[in-house]
């Protein structure tokens, strides 16, 4: 094989790995630019921001919770006299995937939310998992629909109320994405 030849091959080769690389860089750029917008949501969140927390979600922003459709409005007046009344101290969301189609991103996500219920000084815990839907417009990143897919809200250490397809091992104990149901370790 002559020279020519030879670097003609080893291009042929290193030429899908260095796009693997490339598109893998990529994505964890968007990825960490959809993180920064779910840190943007926590942050207001913990500190009862609701305006900030609804500035991060179109004007036609629609939810689907346990089978009801929720407008923007009608979530951020919900979480207001939820959450507004419990005194946070964590949140955190874990990205599992972020699937890009043109300015549409899907991303299914994880959130875990900590506090205390003032009135009785009691911890609280609420987890879900859902399916969101963000466009870029310009720099900007917002959500633009969300489907909860399970959720869990848990008094002092007890689970009071479920909802859809609860993992049965802890899903949020890591960034690591949580196994498809039946899937075995």
């Amino acid at each position: 094989m002559d020279l020519k030849r030879a670097f003609a091959a080893t291009a042929a080769v290193a030429l899908p790995f260095a796009l693997v690389g490339q598109i893998r860089a990529q994505d964890a750029a968007l990825t960490s630019r959809v993180q920064a917008a779910y840190d943007t949501q926590c942050a207001a969140l913990i500190r009862g921001d609701f305006a900030t927390f609804e500035a991060t979600m179109s004007p036609s922003f629609i939810a689907t919770v346990q089978g009801e459709t929720v407008t923007r409005d009608e979530l951020v007046t919900g979480m207001k006299n939820g959450l507004g009344k419990v005194s946070l101290t964590k949140c955190k969301t874990f990205i599992d995937s972020v699937t890009q189609s043109g300015n549409v991103l899907i991303v299914m996500s994880r959130r875990l939310i900590d506090g205390t219920d003032p009135t009785h000084n009691v911890p609280l815990e609420v987890s879900g998992g859902t399916r969101d839907m963000w466009t870029e417009q310009g720099n900007e990143l917002l959500e633009t629909s969300s489907m909860g897919l399970w959720s869990t809200v848990s008094v002092n250490g007890q689970v009071i109320r479920t909802s859809g397809d609860v993992p049965s091992s802890s899903p949020l104990a890591t960034n690591s994405p949580a196994p498809p149901a039946g899937a075995t370790p």
